[in-house]
């Protein structure tokens, strides 16, 4: 009797994560932290010019706006914006990441025949909404909310908008 406890377990339980963690190494997101550094850097060390393609390209609502479609480039204005670049490598990074994860949850998902009790377990995990999936939807959930505020942030940049109280007061309902 104890030997099939052992066996479930921790025997079983033990080996599938040994070989999925080698099949598929953890990922500690370091890959976050390397966008907003070093992309970051990448991206300020762009000239203007390259830049404001760049922004047109990734938010092409922006050409007609105030700045879009004045001829000389406003360095504060494309200094400003920059940040819907970086965010951008982000998503790019992000996506490479849950890719991987997806890859790992499949595998696990393949061995639910041979360890029950990992089947067991993740099953309470998605219904109490504490599993990967959960986490991912939260996270796109998030990203979307950040999306939409810096088009925002990027509209009212472009569009030469002073932020007042009455403004503000729209954000916080928009984002509530």
């Amino acid at each position: 009797m104890i030997s099939t406890w052992l066996l479930f377990s921790i025997i079983i339980p033990g080996s599938i994560h040994q070989i999925s963690s080698i099949k598929y190494p953890i990922n500690y997101m370091v890959q976050y932290i390397d966008v907003d550094r070093d992309k970051s850097n990448d991206i300020f060390e762009l000239p203007t010019d390259t830049l404001k393609a760049q922004l047109f390209n990734a938010y092409p609502f922006l050409r007609k706006t105030f700045f879009g479609n004045d001829t000389n480039i406003n360095k504060s204005v494309i200094n400003r914006s920059i940040s819907g670049l970086v965010n951008i490598e982000s998503k790019k990074i992000s996506s490479g990441i849950e890719d991987s994860s997806e890859e790992k949850n499949k595998f696990i998902k393949r061995l639910y025949y041979i360890n029950p009790i990992l089947a067991f377990h993740n099953r309470i995990n998605s219904i109490a909404r504490n599993d990967y999936y959960s986490y991912l939807n939260h996270r796109k959930y998030i990203q979307s909310i950040i999306d939409k505020k810096i088009e925002l942030i990027l509209k009212d940049t472009w569009n030469n908008i002073t932020v007042d109280k009455e403004i503000y007061a729209k954000y916080v309902r928009t984002f509530k």
